[in-house]
């Protein structure tokens, strides 16, 4: 095992340099790195690892594990009593320490069936699946190396100007013919739909392209679990709100649309890129309220994600004109990070790494109170009537709120302990259909920012058995889809074709800023298993989806028609008509012609969003800020 010190202040040094390129996170190593056993952080130096190769499953190697996992846990342990010596619940719910507890358990009971001469494929998943838990620790306690700068920015570079000959899948001759001496370079653990059976190499070799194309990620896939359609986001909130209201007290009675209402500024989030504070709801959970140009593609890309199957993602929100009220801090705060006014605030975030202008954001600005040197206020002052028609603390009484034009809700889920990024290049990975094939599903969305850092892993509250011992992984931040390379959400730059059809290859024009190792092991079978799952979509499920994103209609309607267009690519070039999936009627170039203060306005044009519409103009001034025919950079905002 080697071992790599690395101090703050020379990673900071390059950073520097790389600076333009940072803003998209381009230091996370292209799918990210390989980290082999424990290690942790001290305060003047980061302890890093490299070559985390996965071990096959035998006896002297699970023993190995379990002696690393175990030697990782008691040293996390030690840290977090010197962190927190006078508070064991800090210790007793802090995720590392749960997850550690969870890889522990089960290797011991695994360690049983091994010595009892169980290694059939039902084993090595569970190995599997504990190592890539034990990887997304070390991801969340920084102990995996980034790499190197130089060579990821080669990577990014070479993925951006050779996209379409990068995103590729083989393109057999005959896709009904049987796979023979290839079903080694298939998905591991798949399953046949009917029966649940998993299905071995040897009977996979005598099947098809199309057959193999139809079966299964197992149930306990921590990907999927195979919800369509646009309901797939009700019933993902359902379940959560019930594993919240399992958590009893406040929370026994968590409500999604009560919490929104009423939102108390905690602190200014300086992570990542788009601008964000962290607020609180009245049941004292944290949100993530977030701006600018990822607003509404992030919505629209979690949607479509649980929809094609996906098990977990964030519960992330829309909250138009006034649908959220802003608390500011209390009156009585003496503290300067707390701000007590709008302007304050203001001045707050366009200081932040964010520079990020808020007082465009603020509705109907004209109205805003002022004091006696004209310093804006807020919308209005919390008195003791409205305190207790919305429930608020007694303590805001006499503080300032705020209105908004718009902003994005994403909720700190109080029953998931969420640890680091996932491995998307190794771990298992390469082995994965769902993640394989997750390059079909990010080239159709244009989600640019594919990496280990974008991804999640961590364990769910399990109403079954009381214990965060569910093991989920997701992409957690898909905000730079639906537009380009410097922004989300640019409808305008949704090409409703990004399909090619080569000798020998089926290739997507999509020039992705990473490349995933395991996107380089999608086979044809992988990605018309995904291309299936997307054109199970319907119309109203697009129609739906898109209902919930936030924009106006018309932007809407063109959104809706390009999506179905990529889709429709993906029946063609996958011939889904066997599968019983047609082409939807679609219109990609539409133009809409509205009758509009008096006059007949054009706010979409030949498959463009039009700059010169009234109606456009009117939208983004009264609402919609980060723009909606010329969209507004993290940069410019």
């Amino acid at each position: 095992m080697s071992l790599i010190l690395v101090r703050r202040g020379f990673v900071a040094v390059i950073s520097f340099s790389f600076l333009f390129f940072s803003s998209f996170g381009a230091f996370a190593a292209d799918g990210a790195n390989d980290a082999q056993a424990g290690g942790a952080m001290g305060n003047n130096v980061e302890v890093k690892l490299v070559n985390y190769k996965l071990k096959s499953l035998d006896a002297k190697n699970l023993a190995d594990f379990i002696h690393t996992v175990s030697s990782d846990r008691e040293y996390h342990l030690a840290e977090l009593k010197k962190k927190y010596p006078d508070k064991p619940s800090k210790i007793k719910d802090n995720p590392e320490m749960l997850a550690y507890d969870k890889i522990l358990k089960d290797a011991y009971f695994l360690a049983r069936k091994v010595g009892d001469g169980e290694k059939g494929q039902e084993e090595k998943e569970q190995f599997v699946a504990m190592q890539r838990l034990h990887y997304g620790i070390l991801n969340e306690l920084g102990c995996i190396l980034p790499g190197s700068d130089i060579k990821n920015i080669a990577k990014m570079g070479k993925n951006l100007l050779f996209g379409p000959f990068i995103l590729r899948v083989p393109r057999p001759a005959n896709p009904a013919i049987p796979i023979d001496k290839h079903a080694e370079e298939e998905s591991d653990n798949l399953y046949d739909r009917k029966s649940g059976r998993r299905v071995s190499v040897t009977e996979i070799a005598g099947m098809s392209h199309l057959e193999v194309s139809r079966l299964q990620p197992g149930a306990e896939n921590p990907w999927y679990c195979g919800r369509i359609g646009s309901i797939a986001f009700s019933e993902f909130e359902k379940e959560n709100v019930a594993i919240i209201r399992s958590l009893g007290g406040k929370l026994g009675s968590f409500d999604v649309a009560f919490a929104k209402r009423i939102m108390f500024f905690d602190e200014i989030k300086e992570d990542a890129t788009s601008p964000k504070i962290i607020v609180k709801d009245r049941y004292g959970n944290k949100w993530k309220m977030k701006w600018g140009d990822e607003l509404h593609s992030d919505l629209v890309a979690v949607r479509l994600y649980l929809g094609i199957g996906a098990r977990f993602s964030d519960m992330k929100y829309y909250s138009g004109p006034g649908e959220t009220i802003l608390v500011l801090s209390p009156a009585g705060s003496d503290n300067s990070a707390e701000p007590k006014t709008a302007a304050h605030l203001a001045e707050m975030l366009l200081k932040s790494k964010f520079k990020f202008h808020f007082d465009r954001h603020w509705l109907s600005p004209k109205t805003m109170l002022k004091d006696a040197q004209d310093v804006v206020l807020g919308h209005g002052i919390i008195d003791k009537v409205m305190a207790d028609r919305e429930s608020i603390p007694e303590k805001y009484v006499g503080a300032y709120f705020l209105k908004l034009k718009e902003c994005q809700l994403a909720l700190y889920h109080p029953g998931f302990k969420r640890l680091g990024g996932s491995a998307l290049s190794s771990v298992g990975a390469e082995k994965d259909r769902f993640v394989r094939s997750s390059m079909v599903f990010n080239s159709w969305i244009k989600n640019w920012d594919v990496k280990d850092d974008n991804s999640r892993i961590g364990l769910l509250h399990n109403l079954t058995t009381g214990e965060y011992d569910k093991q989920v992984e997701f992409f957690s931040d898909l905000g730079l889809a639906l537009g380009n390379t410097f922004a989300g959400g640019v409808i305008n730059a949704l090409e409703p074709s990004f399909v090619k059809m080569f000798p020998g290859s089926i290739n997507f024009t999509f020039r992705p800023l990473f490349l995933p190792e395991s996107w380089k092991s999608c086979s044809y079978s992988d990605a018309r298993w995904m291309a299936i799952r997307i054109a199970s979509l319907k119309r109203s499920d697009f129609e739906h989806i898109l209902a919930e994103s936030g924009w106006p209609v018309f932007v809407q309607k063109i959104a809706t028609e390009k999506l179905i267009a990529r889709r429709n690519q993906l029946v063609k070039a996958f011939n889904l008509r066997l599968d019983g999936l047609s082409e939807i009627v679609c219109n990609p170039n539409l133009t809409l012609t509205l009758n509009y203060r008096g006059t007949q306005d054009v706010p979409v044009r030949d498959g463009k969003i039009c700059a010169d519409s009234l109606m456009v103009r009117d939208f983004e001034a009264e609402s919609h800020p980060e723009g909606l025919a010329h969209i507004k950079t993290r940069f410019q905002d």
